[in-house]
């Protein structure tokens, strides 16, 4: 499904006639469903933390200290297209070492006002840097988790961050983005739009508890129907070394 075919399914629900273009398009009900397009994109991408949309920033440390302050900025480690960073995902991997934060600006200057170090390698997001405390090896390996902002596509596969072109599609759902027009559409012509709203919202909640790979809860206890990760430890006396 195209942007295209998209607005066109959109408009049919609603009860309008189907455009034939959109980009291009010098209708004003047409432009606002383009409008509504838009919208739709960017707070589904905003809605949760969809897996299609998460990606992995890797980025070679930089040690040039700051002054006579304990800390080094990362200037090359911010992706164009990031969103929002995903907690906890921050890992020094040549050193195999997680990095706390990002702390807000009153822990950072707390941190960096004593000359001693802290002892987790501690980090803070500024614009377009990372900032690390203490000064990093230079070339250690540093990754993190984010969410793109780029929630559609070109016929090319060249991600985006809005529709540009009529032949775009959508890495997020089509056809949530689809529901998500009709309901916007018709709120901004003061027509009903409850139920419409009603039922995207419950087909994205569903989208989102599908969106990732669930891990299996064993409330019970008994026996195991096959191995698991973890440590094995044999039966009987044994000794500690």
């Amino acid at each position: 499904m195209t942007l295209l075919t998209m607005t066109a399914a959109s408009a049919r629900l609603i009860g309008i006639t189907a455009p034939s273009t959109v980009i291009a398009n010098t209708d004003p009900q047409v432009a606002e469903l383009l409008a509504c397009a838009q919208d739709e994109g960017f707070d589904l991408m905003r809605r949760g933390t969809w897996e299609m949309l998460d990606k992995v920033k890797s980025f070679a440390a930089t040690a040039v200290q700051v002054g006579t302050l304990n800390y080094a900025i990362q200037t090359n480690a911010m992706p164009a297209d990031y969103d929002r960073f995903i907690q906890e995902t921050f890992w020094n991997q040549t050193r195999k070492r997680p990095l706390y934060g990002p702390v807000t600006a009153q822990e950072w200057q707390n941190l960096i006002a004593w000359t001693s170090s802290p002892v987790v390698d501690t980090f803070r997001f500024v614009n377009t840097e990372i900032w690390i405390t203490p000064v990093p090896t230079a070339g250690d390996v540093m990754a993190f988790e984010y969410i793109s902002k780029n929630w559609c596509q070109s016929a090319a596969d060249v991600p985006q961050s809005e529709w540009l072109a009529d032949d775009d599609t959508g890495i997020l759902s089509e056809d949530i983005m689809k529901l998500g027009i009709v309901w916007r559409f018709k709120q901004k012509k003061g027509l009903p739009f409850q139920a419409d709203y009603d039922k995207w919202d419950a087909r994205c909640r569903q989208a989102l508890v599908q969106n990732m790979p669930q891990r299996t809860i064993n409330f019970g206890s008994g026996v195991s129907t096959g191995r698991r990760p973890g440590i094995s430890v044999p039966e009987g006396s044994w000794t500690i070394t």
